[in-house]
């Protein structure tokens, strides 16, 4: 006896519901505009799409202790912080 799921078999179920899967999936794209440092993403969430602009975080690079070479070529150790690394977790 066949599996119904919606009144469909289970192959005609299966393939709608991957199919509905699939246009669900998130597929951002972010262009980055470095002349006006700005950076544009698009997505949808389900099926309305949306688009937010942010400007590009500027790094301030503080050069620190701990130079190597790595290859034979001279490597500055550096960091970094951006402004809502320590919002996320990324700095502690």
């Amino acid at each position: 006896m066949p599996l119904i799921k919606a009144g469909k078999s289970k192959g005609e179920f299966q393939s709608e519901w991957s199919a509905a899967r699939k246009e669900s999936l998130p597929d951002t794209k972010l262009l980055f505009d470095r002349s006006k440092g700005t950076l544009d993403a698009y997505d949808k969430v389900f099926i309305d799409p949306y688009h937010y602009s942010e400007a590009i975080p500027s790094l301030q690079w503080r050069l620190e202790k701990g130079d190597m070479h790595c290859l034979e070529l001279p490597c500055h150790k550096a960091t970094h912080s951006l402004p809502w690394a320590r919002l996320c977790g990324v700095v502690r």
